[in-house]
């Protein structure tokens, strides 16, 4: 096993944070690439969304927009999350890594990422129906509503914080391993066993600071101040590059979450291996260009 990779099985909270940094800044260019490209992009449509839904009349026209900026913006974040997730990993393979291998890369590992985001979203929304609808049957039916409705809240927010923090590695999972789905979310809460309470206060130390800037947001920019139209704009130039910058240190954190966990649980991370795995990857994107290509050679001799 590689050195560097085996530096990653001891590292904690703050330990994953530093090597997050460390990894951005030494690969700064790629990563700069790929939030122009695709991180950036998805929070100015996020925003036009919903500076639209505060101030825009609801018309077809704006529900159609909504719809499609919904679907855009879901299309490039999973886009980005999985080119985060393969420039990590082929760092960490010490293999020779451009932006063209990530634009050559994505379209054949984002259907994972996307049906596992799909299962994700399910699964919480089935928790959230179940959590409202039990909430509801002790409103309506138990005397001793403040004890028991408080001791469920609790165990409604534990769960859905376990949930949250299987999630953070499913993503990564179905880009490294090829699962999909409730496949991939099974292989995640199967590698943050024993780590539960480490992630859970990673998700807290990555989660805290957009939580900061999304309250200052609101009561600056949302909320009536005495700020004018040119220093809102400029705090709305703020919130979308902090933002921006939030997604990759996240994206690129649970990926080295992903190798700790698999370090501590004593799975072997074999850099040829994982080398050879991503090179599957690309060579399928490949393989792909030469059919195309063979394909217009066909019809360019049919037609002389």
């Amino acid at each position: 096993m590689d050195s560097n990779l085996q530096k990653l099985q001891s590292l904690g909270v703050f330990g994953i944070i530093k090597e997050t940094i460390k990894l951005i800044y030494q690969w700064k260019k790629i990563f700069t690439q790929i939030t122009l490209l695709f991180i950036l992009p998805s929070y100015l449509i996020a925003f036009t969304n919903f500076a639209l839904i505060l101030f825009a009349s609801q018309t077809i026209y704006f529900l159609v927009f909504n719809l499609v900026s919904i679907i855009i913006t879901a299309v490039l974040t999973v886009i980005a999350t999985a080119a985060v997730v393969y420039t990590v990993a082929y760092v960490y393979a010490k293999r020779d890594i451009s932006f063209k291998h990530v634009i050559g890369v994505v379209p054949n590992v984002w259907k994972p990422v996307l049906g596992t985001s799909l299962c994700y979203y399910a699964t919480l929304f089935a928790l959230n129906f179940v959590g409202s609808l039990v909430v509801f049957l002790i409103v309506v039916s138990n005397k001793n509503l403040v004890v028991i409705l408080f001791i469920f809240l609790i165990m409604f927010f534990m769960g859905t914080f376990y949930l949250i923090s299987i999630w953070k590695l499913s993503d990564v999972v179905a880009v490294l391993e090829g699962l999909c789905g409730f496949k991939a979310m099974a292989k995640s809460k199967g590698l943050v066993k024993g780590k539960v309470r480490m992630v859970k206060k990673l998700v807290m130390a990555l989660g805290l600071p957009v939580g900061v800037v999304q309250y200052v947001f609101f009561c600056l920019v949302v909320q009536p101040t005495c700020i004018g139209m040119v220093g809102k704009g400029v705090l709305v130039i703020i919130w979308i590059l902090s933002f921006s910058v939030f997604f990759l240190v996240t994206q690129v954190a649970k990926t080295v979450l992903y190798f700790v966990c698999k370090l501590d649980h004593d799975e072997i991370v074999d850099k040829l291996a994982l080398s050879d795995h991503l090179r599957v990857h690309l060579l399928e994107n490949y393989n792909d260009m030469l059919k195309v290509d063979d394909h217009v050679r066909i019809e360019k001799l049919q037609v002389v």
